[in-house]
């Protein structure tokens, strides 16, 4: 063993310093240009998490709320308003309203026509 590192531990030691330098061009990269980067998978999530809203199953409903304000926030307003709109289920209606109203801090009620006139307005304030 001594032997294979003294002859391996330069490029041992160089993997290591160039596996250090691209996680910090990921982190770099990550607070530079924010979350628009990961967008694609952001919206993989906010899709799963959407269709939970949908869940007879409350602990699954309170997930999905959960994560669309804390972790998905203003990236998920369209798709709540989309779902809003097109949901004829009450609790899912009301889940949904409560997470814009949670998110956006307005309170619209639960009709669709309202979200999306207010979303027109102000959309540039959201990604």
């Amino acid at each position: 063993m001594k032997e294979w590192w003294g002859k391996n531990k330069d490029n041992v030691l160089l993997g290591l310093l160039v596996a250090y330098v691209i996680s910090l061009a990921v982190v770099t990269v990550d607070q530079v240009f924010g979350p628009w980067i990961f967008l694609p998978e952001m919206d993989k999530q906010i899709k799963v998490q959407i269709s939970k809203l949908s869940s007879s199953d409350p602990t699954a409903q309170q997930q999905a709320i959960d994560d669309l304000v804390k972790t998905k926030g203003d990236f998920a307003i369209k798709a709540l308003i989309n779902l809003l709109d097109k949901t004829d289920n009450q609790q899912t209606k009301t889940n949904t309203m409560n997470v814009l109203k949670t998110i956006t801090g307005q309170d619209l009620g639960n009709n669709p026509d309202s979200w999306k006139l207010w979303y027109q307005q102000h959309k540039s304030e959201y990604p």
